[in-house]
């Protein structure tokens, strides 16, 4: 992905401030996150993960608000979405 200078400088701050608010964030949460995210766990097989041993909806409800909120200021830019309600990131043009 090419991005103006501009650009690039505001994404490479977005992914500071996200491992920044990832390192933050509880590790049950943090765990729930990556898991659902990355390795696209089902619920089920969060719940019996090791990782994760809680109400995982609960877990990744309260872990995508902290994000959200931790991040706020990179959530909207004009009409674009940065960080979508799934907590995936989403392509910026």
């Amino acid at each position: 992905m090419n991005l103006a200078p501009d650009a690039s400088v505001l994404e490479m701050e977005l992914q500071r401030t996200i491992e920044d608010c990832n390192s933050a964030t509880a590790e049950t949460q943090r765990m729930a996150l990556v898991l659902r995210r990355y390795e696209q766990l089902s619920y089920g097989r969060l719940q019996s993960s090791r990782a994760v041993r809680a109400r995982v909806k609960s877990v990744l409800f309260r872990a995508r608000t902290e994000l959200r909120t931790r991040l706020s200021k990179y959530l909207v830019k004009g009409s674009q979405v940065l960080f979508s309600a799934e907590g995936a990131m989403s392509a910026s043009a």
